[in-house]
C-alpha cells in the first residue's frame, strides 16, 4: 500500500512507493493545481455512473480542496500537459493501479519543487513505473520552485 503520494507540478509526475513514478496532467494556468499537503477523503469507482467521463474510471478525492486525482477522457493524450481545472489526471492504467494501492487518509503532497525526487531518494528508493516506457526527467540538480506563467 502507498502511505504517501507525492506530486511534482514542475515535472508533471506522481510518485508512490508501490507504483513508482508516473506522468500526470495538471491544472491550466487559469486554474492551477494548488500546492499543499492533503489526505485522501473519498474514493469513487465509476464517477457519474460512467467509466469514460472527464474523471475516467476512478476518482481519489482530497480533503480541504475541490481538487482530486482521477483518470482522463482524452485517451491519455493530455498527460504531461496543463489541461485540467486543477485536478491531477493520470493515464487510465495508472489511476486503476493507484486506486488499488491507496486508502483513506493516505497523505498526498503536491509540490512545485523540482528537487522532490532527490529529497525523497535520501529516504526511500524511487523507481519509475517499469510497466511502461515512460522515463521521468532527471531533476536531481534542479531545485527552483515553479515561477512565472505556465504555458499550454
Amino acid at each position: 500500500m502507498c502511505d504517501l503520494i507525492v506530486i511534482s507540478l514542475q515535472l508533471m509526475e506522481l510518485w508512490c512507493s508501490e507504483l513508482g513514478i508516473v506522468p500526470v496532467a495538471i491544472g491550466k494556468p487559469s486554474t492551477p493545481t494548488p500546492v499543499g499537503s492533503y489526505t485522501i477523503e473519498r474514493m469513487v469507482v465509476r464517477p457519474n455512473n460512467t467509466m469514460s467521463g472527464v474523471f475516467g474510471s476512478h476518482v481519489i478525492a482530497l480533503n480541504n480542496t475541490t481538487v482530486s486525482i482521477h483518470g482522463n477522457n482524452c485517451k491519455d493524450k493530455c498527460i504531461k500537459r496543463r489541461v485540467s481545472n486543477g485536478c491531477i489526471r493520470l493515464r487510465r492504467a495508472d489511476i486503476k493501479r493507484l486506486f488499488s494501492l491507496t486508502h483513506f487518509d493516505t497523505q498526498v503532497v503536491i509540490t512545485d519543487k523540482l528537487d522532490v525526487w532527490k529529497t525523497l531518494t535520501t529516504e526511500q528508493e524511487i523507481k519509475p513505473n517499469s510497466s511502461t516506457s515512460y522515463q521521468p526527467r532527471n531533476a536531481s540538480l534542479l531545485s527552483e520552485p515553479l515561477t512565472g506563467s505556465l504555458e499550454e
